[in-house]
């Protein structure tokens, strides 16, 4: 979390610099209809458990499109006993070489799948932001919440409001993505 903190911020800035540079070469559009969704909820075991609804809606909406679930390793099982992703991956947290081999693992696998949608679920961390943006999907959809400072690494925002239910603020975000 301190990580996320701090060189969160450095992370979110750089790419964002990025992004109104080179990336706007790289266009807005999205696939119609998405191939392949990314949802990433590292944080949270609850809440990881909450996003089913968001999972059903995003399978009914775009039934050919693959849905991958990206999380912690420590939070595998809640993503899989669900059974709505096709594929869940995940990043280990036990040391940092091992999660910085995971995150490029993962960034690798969001190439080779052509993500077109990425969708992040968490309201206050960084890492997230910039896994979205990194994925390389045209579309990349994100919360803004005061002090979560990610930067403009979303081609679509979803205000974060602290007085819904969880369900309710994922399901805001699903409402954007279609």
């Amino acid at each position: 979390r301190l990580m996320d903190r701090y060189l969160g911020v450095v992370a979110c800035w750089l790419l964002t610099g990025h992004r109104h540079t080179v990336g706007r070469l790289l266009g807005r559009g999205q696939v119609q209809p998405p191939q392949a969704i990314l949802l990433i909820k590292l944080w949270g075991l609850g809440s990881v458990l909450l996003t089913g609804p968001v999972q059903r809606a995003l399978k009914q909406a775009y039934p050919q499109a693959k849905l991958i679930f990206l999380t912690f390793a420590q939070n595998r099982w809640a993503a899989e006993a669900l059974g709505l992703a096709d594929e869940v991956w995940t990043i280990g947290t036990r040391g940092l070489l091992g999660a910085l081999s995971d995150l490029s693992t993962v960034l690798r696998r969001c190439r080779r799948e052509h993500v077109d949608l990425a969708l992040d679920l968490e309201f206050f961390s960084r890492l997230p932001a910039v896994l979205t943006y990194l994925s390389g999907a045209p579309r990349r959809l994100g919360y803004w919440a005061r002090g979560k400072s990610c930067g403009d690494l979303f081609t679509d925002r979803c205000a974060y409001n602290p007085y819904r239910h969880v369900t309710e603020i994922f399901g805001a975000l699903a409402e954007l993505a279609g």
